[in-house]
């Protein structure tokens, strides 16, 4: 069976930003840009490369305003083929656990015809868990169960 590659796409703008302490929790390796010739913008097309470089994607997304962050929603905009067929899997938090978020995210993908995986963690975050994260470095299993 061939290895499969996975992107884990950071989705957070905000300060202070609880997200990378999540991505960081869910080990994934990303590799170096590699620009590709039919966008116009050289960012585009960095964006582009680094997507198609996977199999899969992973977004770990924050719920914003009872939705995704609109730097998410310009980010997964600025591309459209590079998404089709991709399995999909997203990993929601907010006060509430991030799941208007996830749903939003998941009718998005589907608009893209990308592969939903079933499983969709959400994890409801608290001002403590902010504080912990940022005083220790890390998210903890200690954290994820309370």
């Amino acid at each position: 069976m061939l290895q499969k590659k996975i992107i884990l796409i950071t989705c957070s703008s905000r300060s202070p930003r609880l997200n990378p302490f999540i991505t960081d929790y869910i080990p994934v390796l990303l590799p170096k840009e590699d620009p590709t010739p039919y966008y116009q913008h050289a960012t585009t097309r960095r964006w582009s490369s680094e997507i198609r470089k996977y199999d899969a994607v992973i977004f770990v997304a924050p719920q914003f305003n009872w939705s995704i962050p609109a730097t998410l929603k310009n980010a997964i905009d600025f591309l459209c083929h590079e998404w089709n067929g991709k399995p999909t899997g997203i990993v929601s938090y907010g006060g509430h656990g991030g799941t208007k978020a996830a749903a939003h995210l998941q009718d998005i993908t589907r608009g893209l015809k990308m592969k939903a995986i079933p499983t969709t963690p959400a994890l409801t975050i608290t001002l403590k868990t902010l504080k912990e994260c940022i005083k220790h470095g890390r998210l903890d299993n200690e954290l994820t169960q309370s």
